[in-house]
């Protein structure tokens, strides 16, 4: 499952006071998804250390999404299906049956999350999402495997 969360500060105005009148107000928004997304890894094995890259094909399914934003008019524009592509390189550096890895990935939608038209009534607008990702880890093999001499 993926969030995707915005946090943006505004300023408070009245009529009176366009420009504001020095407070804020924090408007938070989130999307949840349901992630497919199979990767093509290919790696190179040392004793110690494995590199690798990956790429591959992904489908978001939209769950759920909150905000503190008035977004009824417009829920019907987001699309509840975006797909995109990932690609990625990481490093596992492996002690006995412990590896401790650091990746990277790119996550590039194909789909726009939404995409509505201008008109007499509105501006309108499009919104995508373009994400990186640095993950920290750590594996526990649970049958040893010998380190290559």
């Amino acid at each position: 499952m993926t969030e995707i969360s915005n946090r943006e500060k505004i300023a408070n105005t009245t009529v009176d006071m366009p420009e504001g009148d020095g407070t804020y107000k924090i408007y938070d928004t989130k999307f949840n998804y349901l992630t497919f997304c199979p990767l093509f890894k290919v790696k190179y094995q040392t004793i110690h250390w494995t590199p690798y890259a990956l790429l591959g094909i992904r489908m978001d399914y939209q769950l759920s999404y909150q905000s503190d934003f008035y977004l009824q008019a417009i829920d019907s524009n987001f699309k509840k299906t975006i797909f995109g592509l990932t690609s990625g390189a990481g490093i596992e550096y492996k002690i006995k049956n412990v590896g401790i890895n650091m990746e990277f990935q790119y996550h590039y939608d194909l789909t726009k999350l939404m995409d509505t038209p201008s008109s007499t009534t509105n501006t309108g607008g499009t919104i995508n999402n373009n994400a990186y990702i640095i993950s920290i880890g750590i594996k526990y093999y649970l049958h040893r495997t010998e380190d290559k001499k």
